[in-house]
């Protein structure tokens, strides 16, 4: 019966190890997405302002390959065990990719909330996306934007100032004038 035990908690600690490793792999793998996250110019103009950056979708589709091979040949708790441990990472890792993120310009902020609304739709099925999902939603929509000129009030503006610029100069020239 000891024999038992040992070879049974041998398998235990292996187990815990292989699942550990499922982490750590994808630990590696959403930070090398978040370094080419950094290189992204969120506010240049796109040719599809619905296309999803090449980060983002290799992310999602990494996750849901992971997910689907675990599907085939464990327990939904065991998914569960190392699938929590990696959404934890990716909101921990993403979230300080997305704040560390410069978007000037409202379309920039954009198209950062659309790449997390593709991993939202994407992987919305699995259990604990929503919340990181959420999570990321929440740091882009309380990043704070420069404010986009109003192209008919700065027209507006440029017109008006030389007419007050010269009532301007005409009432220093009057005062001046005992």
């Amino acid at each position: 019966m000891v024999e038992f035990d040992k070879v049974r908690r041998l398998y235990q600690e292996h187990q815990y190890g292989v699942h550990d490793k499922f982490v750590e792999i994808m630990s590696g793998r959403v930070s090398a997405h978040v370094s080419a996250m950094k290189k992204v110019n969120w506010d240049a103009p796109v040719k599809d302002s619905q296309a999803v950056n090449p980060y983002m979708e290799t992310l999602v589709k990494e996750t849901l390959t992971l997910h689907k091979v675990l599907s085939k040949f464990l327990p939904e708790m065991t998914i569960s065990m190392i699938m929590d441990p990696v959404f934890n990472s990716y909101r921990e890792q993403l979230g300080k990719g997305f704040q560390d993120a410069e978007a000037k310009t409202s379309a920039g902020k954009s198209r950062m909330i659309h790449d997390i609304e593709f991993l939202q739709s994407r992987m919305s099925k699995l259990e604990g996306s929503a919340a990181l999902s959420q999570h990321l939603l929440s740091i882009v929509q309380n990043k704070l934007v420069a404010q986009e000129p109003d192209k008919s009030a700065s027209f507006a503006e440029a017109k008006a100032t030389p007419a007050a610029q010269v009532e301007n100069s005409s009432e220093e020239t009057s005062t001046e004038k005992p």
